[in-house]
C-alpha cells in the first residue's frame, strides 16, 4: 500500500517550504539547515522541538507539501487521518472514476450548449 500512498502524495504535493504544517495530524516538519528560513526561525523551531519532540519534525532539505481536503499535507508524514482518505480513494476508485465519466459528460454537453449559443 506504501506505493500507492506514494503516488498521491505525489500528486498533492507541488511545492516547496521550509517550514510545513500537516493539517491532518499537527506535526510541523522543517528543513533543519535552517536554509530560506527567517531570522532566529531555525533557532525557535530547535527550542520547540526540545519540548516537543513529537510534534516538530527536523528534516534535510526543503518540505514538500500540497493541500487536500482543504487542508495542508506534508509529503510522507503519513498520518493516520491522511491514510483514511488515501484507503478511502483507492477502495471507492471505480465508483470515482465513473463518477468522472459521468460528470465528464454532462460538462462537455454544457460547454458545447454554451458555445452554440455563443455562435450564433
Amino acid at each position: 500500500m506504501s506505493d500507492l500512498i506514494q503516488c498521491l502524495e505525489d500528486a498533492i504535493c507541488n511545492g516547496g517550504t521550509p517550514v510545513a504544517y500537516c493539517g491532518f495530524c499537527g506535526k510541523v516538519y522543517y528543513n533543519s539547515n535552517g536554509e530560506f528560513m527567517d531570522e532566529n526561525e531555525l533557532d525557535d523551531l530547535e527550542k520547540k522541538r526540545v519540548k516537543n519532540p513529537k510534534k516538530y519534525i527536523p528534516k534535510d532539505g526543503t518540505i514538500s507539501h500540497g493541500h487536500f481536503a482543504g487542508r495542508e499535507y506534508v509529503w510522507g508524514c503519513r498520518c493516520a487521518e491522511f491514510l483514511k482518505y488515501a484507503d478511502f480513494i483507492w477502495y471507492n476508485r471505480f465508483t470515482i472514476a465513473d463518477y468522472f465519466r459521468r460528470r465528464s459528460r454532462l460538462e462537455l454537453v454544457d460547454a458545447q450548449t454554451q458555445s452554440n449559443l455563443l455562435n450564433q
